[in-house]
């Protein structure tokens, strides 16, 4: 994946791979790639045809190099000042493309695994429970086309309201954290 990606904050780092006769290894990672300090790293494993998403983080970033096989990745800007609000992009997105996604707080993100893959997800704060929210993947009002209508989907993602609910949760959300 080496396109610019119309979503204010959100960047795609192209990875550098050296390959010689042995194999290859590709640097995955540099502080300097991003504009916060990673506090924890994560290994996801996704089945074929399952979905994670659509969830949002109000308070962390999230870095994401695939390993295994590939993902289609959609974001939506859910930040109500960002330039790009409302706007949606969709990718396929995977180890082959030597590259790592960049997606800041306020970006709702879903990943639908196209095969069985693999990521690493490295975050900017420690996993909190009151920082995963999200919205019903087949919300039209995303704006995104699955290409595969029925994949499998937690019983918590299954259960996500609709967009409005969201947005609503996270006007709810930053009015608290500014006051409190």
């Amino acid at each position: 994946m080496k396109e610019s990606i119309p979503i204010e904050g959100v960047s795609c780092t192209e990875l550098l791979r050296h390959t010689d006769g042995r194999g290859c290894l590709t640097e995955i990672f540099r502080q300097s790639w991003l504009p916060e300090e990673i506090v924890q790293w994560n290994l996801i494993r996704n089945s074929p045809a399952s979905l994670r998403g659509m969830r949002v983080h109000v308070v962390h970033t999230d870095y994401v190099v695939p390993v295994d096989g590939s993902v289609f990745v959609a974001l939506t800007d859910l930040r109500k000042k960002s330039n790009t609000y409302l706007a949606s992009w969709t990718a396929e997105f995977g180890a082959d493309h030597d590259s790592a996604l960049v997606i800041p707080p306020g970006v709702a993100h879903g990943f639908l695994s196209m095969a069985q893959s693999c990521q690493l997800v490295a975050v900017s704060r420690y996993w909190d429970p009151a920082d995963e929210l999200g919205c019903n993947w087949r919300d039209p009002k995303l704006g995104i086309s699955w290409p595969i209508p029925e994949p499998l989907v937690s019983e918590s993602d299954r259960q996500l309201p609709g967009l409005q609910r969201l947005l609503d949760q996270l006007e709810d959300f930053q009015a608290s954290f500014i006051t409190g």
